[in-house]
């Protein structure tokens, strides 16, 4: 499956080929969703994060209540 005017290309022509050859490679390999385990956090600092965006939950939660429940919002 050789071009044959592979030796009519230019090198940027070829660099452009190979480029995409590589994105399709690239494309057919499947995608790691989590990252290795030495870069897990340890639990307690899991638990901590946990709680941190609980905390931030609940605080969005009560600002919309609030916006809501203003006289002035609607």
């Amino acid at each position: 499956m050789i071009d044959p005017s592979h030796d009519k290309k230019s090198s940027a022509e070829k660099a452009h080929d190979a480029l995409i050859a590589r994105l399709a490679q690239l494309d057919r390999k499947p995608i790691r969703v989590r990252p290795p385990k030495s870069l897990q956090p340890t639990p307690e600092a899991a638990k901590t994060r946990v709680n941190r965006l609980r905390k931030k939950r609940l605080l969005i939660q009560r600002s919309q209540r609030a916006v809501r429940s203003h006289p002035l919002s609607s």
